[in-house]
C-alpha cells in the first residue's frame, strides 16, 4: 500500500512539471513564429512595424477607444500591464500590421499581406 502511495505521489508531482514544460514549449514556439513574422515584415517594408492604430471596431464588436499612442510610446519596462492603454494600442497596431486585418473584423483585408495568423486565444481583447 505504501508503495502505491509513493508511486501516486511521484506521478502527481511529475504531471505538473510536464504541463509547465508543455506550456513553456508552446510559448517559445509562438514567440519564434511571431519573431519570424516580424523579420518577414521587415524584409518587405525595410522597418519593423511602428506607428499608431487608426482602426475603429466593426459593428457588433466590443467597443474600444481609438488609439492615442503608438508603438514608439510603449516602454515594456514601465507599461507591461496588458490593461494599460498604451500596451493595448501598440498591440492592436502590431496585430493589424502582421495579420493584414486593418479593420479588426478577423479577416485579412484585400490588398493586405498576412505575415502571421493569430490564434483565437491570442485575440482576447480584439474579438
Amino acid at each position: 500500500m505504501a508503495v502505491i502511495i509513493v508511486l501516486a505521489g511521484l506521478i502527481l508531482s511529475t504531471s505538473g512539471y510536464v504541463q509547465k514544460k508543455g506550456n513553456r514549449s508552446r510559448a517559445e514556439a509562438e514567440i519564434a513564429a511571431m519573431s519570424a513574422a516580424l523579420e518577414s515584415y521587415k524584409a518587405d517594408n525595410g522597418i519593423y512595424p511602428r506607428g499608431i492604430s487608426i482602426s475603429t471596431p466593426p459593428t457588433g464588436m466590443p467597443n474600444y477607444s481609438l488609439a492615442a499612442t503608438g508603438t514608439d510610446d510603449l516602454n515594456a519596462i514601465v507599461n507591461g500591464d496588458p490593461n494599460d492603454k498604451r500596451y493595448q494600442d501598440a498591440s492592436r497596431y502590431l496585430y493589424e500590421q502582421l495579420s493584414g486585418d486593418a479593420d479588426l473584423d478577423l479577416v485579412v483585408n484585400n490588398g493586405n499581406k498576412s505575415y502571421f495568423t493569430f490564434k483565437e486565444s491570442q485575440l482576447a481583447l480584439i474579438k
